[in-house]
């Protein structure tokens, strides 16, 4: 430590006193923070799963065909994964700087390799360095495929406690074309935002929105036969511990319960006493 100076003692010293911190009270934080973002939460959760459809096309990144299957692409994504896995303000804001590094690698990737394949010469391409009308429009697409759940939140946490001066510099810019592509996505209304058609973007809105509402009747239906579960479960164990239905097994699984509901048997403890 006699080697370090008073900054770098700050920056490096300090993160771990910042997690152990932060660990404890995050869970509260987080909290206060979902009720103040949840309709924001909510508006970006529907538009990302609306837009589930989008591709590299429809905004503009020829380049991204080169890597979008690959192990390059998929570094921004898993960053954005991680973020809700961490609790220091400093950590949620190293994993959003991981998006903007990752996407400029890939990008500087595709860049030799679209030239490569559209050039004789065998020389080594040097990579062109990715350009803001590029960076914007791949945080999008990332964010799309990642579908990180409370992003809103996430985003105003890091704007809440991440030290000032943290957020100068790359790191100010890099949260900046974040909010930038978030904001992007919650106010798109139309076609007009992508190279894409009017009857190809309804299409694509509609078919995501129908898996949308498939998944959340999915998810109720799965919900309704838990509590039914439990229901008659309970029943049953208070009849054997009343030593009046001994011998028969406590358990019945969601899935029985679902198929007796489909074949429209009503579902109560002379059901389940069958």
């Amino acid at each position: 430590w006699n080697s370090d100076t008073d900054d770098a003692f700050r920056v490096q010293g300090s993160l771990p006193l910042e997690t152990f911190l932060y660990q404890k009270c995050h869970s509260i934080l987080q909290k206060a923070l979902c009720v103040d973002s949840q309709a924001e939460n909510d508006v970006l959760t529907r538009q990302i799963q609306s837009l589930g459809f989008v591709t590299w096309e429809h905004l503009d990144l020829p380049l991204l065909e080169h890597v979008i299957d690959s192990k390059l692409w998929s570094a921004p994504i898993h960053a954005l994964h991680r973020i809700r896995t961490v609790h220091a303000p400093r950590s949620k804001l190293s994993c959003l700087m991981d998006v903007y590094r990752g996407i400029n690698e890939a990008l500087a990737a595709a860049s030799i390799v679209n030239a490569s394949e559209n050039t004789d010469d065998t020389t080594p391409h040097t990579p062109k360095p990715a350009g803001a009308d590029d960076v914007l429009p791949a945080i999008i697409l990332a964010i799309l495929h990642a579908k990180p759940v409370e992003f809103c939140s996430e985003l105003v946490f890091c704007q809440l406690f991440c030290d000032p001066d943290a957020l100068r510099g790359e790191a100010g810019y890099v949260l900046t074309n974040v909010y930038g592509a978030v904001q992007f996505l919650k106010t798109v209304e139309d076609s007009s935002s992508f190279s894409i058609g009017r009857e190809e973007y309804a299409a694509g809105l509609t078919r995501c929105r129908e898996e949308l509402e498939l998944d959340l009747d999915a998810a109720a239906a799965n919900e309704h036969d838990v509590e039914e579960e439990q229901m008659v479960n309970a029943q049953k164990r208070e009849l054997k511990e009343g030593d009046s239905a001994a011998g028969f097994p406590v358990d019945i699984s969601a899935s029985v319960v679902r198929m007796a509901r489909l074949r429209g048997e009503t579902i109560d403890l002379k059901w389940a006493l069958r």
